[in-house]
């Protein structure tokens, strides 16, 4: 079950006046809680299938970029803002459970013994349309509004090394770059590879999680499919050559990345 789905059974010809009644409760919360509402608000804002500028995204995005902020500083933000980051990739099992990380990983063709594909299976064309659509469209939403850039951000919040934190910060950048595949918006896309790439690298690199470096070769293919970010990518060959081609027996991700790439540059 997509996120949207759930969602699109609140509707009701009153959804301004819950709108507004959110809102009200964004300015009013636990500045911890916060960052949850705003991503029910970008949610229901969807929903009303809007698309001009919405003063509801703009406040919510400005309330993400702030609790992730505060990440840096006092943990006790963390938790609602993994949780938040996870809720925004939209992917929900019919029991409820965030399943954002494990369907990417499936993605990657990583056997992840957690995921049940029985709710993949399950699903109707247009519900997969509809869970595409909403990557998206949330994914113009974060990198699009708000006065602080929400990918710089996120980096930031990676930088710092907390590994709930971390985790959802690659889950967030993998479908972030997933989404950027399917749209025209050259100057979004290299904005959030370079604010993502130093991470990826670093990912590979040294991190000791072989699903988040799974999810940072995903990212990296993802982007290798963007035209703007391709040349610049290549140009991190050497830094990424080790990695990559030690990771080919665990993600065909990896092994297919490995070989386009240096295919390039031989």
């Amino acid at each position: 079950m997509d996120i949207t789905s759930f969602v699109s059974g609140l509707r009701t010809e009153d959804i301004g006046n819950t709108k507004r009644e959110l809102l009200l409760c964004l300015k009013s919360s636990l500045p911890e809680e916060r960052v949850l509402v705003a991503v029910l608000l970008i949610h229901l804002d969807y929903m009303e299938e809007s698309r001009i500028h919405s003063l509801y995204k703009e406040e919510a995005v400005k309330c993400i970029v702030k609790a992730l902020e505060c990440c840096l500083f006092d943990k006790m933000f963390i938790p609602n803002c993994r949780r938040a980051l996870l809720m925004l990739g939209g992917r929900f099992s019919f029991s409820g459970e965030i399943i954002t990380e494990t369907w990417l990983l499936k993605k990657a063709g990583y056997n992840c013994n957690t995921y049940n594909d029985e709710d993949d299976q399950t699903i109707s064309e247009e519900e997969s349309r509809m869970r595409e659509d909403w990557l998206k469209s949330v994914a113009l939403i974060l990198l699009q509004y708000g006065k602080k850039s929400f990918q710089v951000t996120l980096s930031k919040c990676w930088m710092l090394g907390k590994p709930d934190l971390v985790s959802a910060c690659v889950v967030t950048t993998a479908w972030l770059s997933h989404a950027l595949t399917y749209l025209s918006v050259p100057a979004l896309q290299r904005s959030a590879f370079s604010a993502f790439m130093p991470r990826l690298k670093e990912c590979l690199k040294f991190d000791l999680d072989i699903k988040l470096k799974v999810l940072a070769s995903l990212s990296l293919l993802n982007f290798s499919k963007i035209l703007e970010c391709r040349i610049p990518l290549i140009s991190y060959a050497d830094e990424i050559h080790d990695p990559l081609k030690s990771l080919r027996e665990v993600t065909w991700t990896a092994k297919h990345l490995f070989h386009d790439i240096f295919e390039e540059t031989s």
